[in-house]
């Protein structure tokens, strides 16, 4: 560093502009703090993971969050996530998915019934 840069600097921080050393490690320290007692989706999944039985399941799940949930939703506590979130998630599901496969109350474009008989509610055969 030159002394011309150091100057500068301690200019800086005798005029306000930039904290001194001591109050900037402790205003990284507390947001460092603040960062570790936040509960994230991302970080809850990873506490359920380690806690729960390891069968068949955790890959289809372990899949499941990694590829679609993990991006949107990692980084966002539970109070931050909204109806529009998931609809939006949602959405894109639909787009590539069937619609049977996404929760979406648009199952089809069946009318309802059809393909089924009445009475027995089982399914018809052309």
């Amino acid at each position: 560093m030159t002394p011309a840069r150091a100057a500068a600097i301690r200019t800086d921080r005798i005029r306000g502009k930039e904290l001194p050393n001591r109050e900037r490690r402790e205003s990284e320290r507390a947001a460092m703090e603040a960062e570790a007692g936040r509960w994230t989706i991302g970080r809850l999944w990873t506490e359920s993971v380690a806690q729960r039985y390891h069968g068949k399941a955790d890959f289809t799940d372990k899949a499941n969050y990694e590829n679609h949930l993990k991006e949107p939703f990692a980084e966002k506590e539970p109070s931050e996530l909204a109806p529009l979130d998931v609809d939006r998630l949602r959405g894109k599901f639909l787009k590539t998915h069937s619609p049977a496969g996404t929760g979406s109350k648009e199952r089809s474009g069946r009318p309802e019934g059809a393909g089924c008989s009445a009475a027995s509610g089982k399914p018809t055969t052309p």
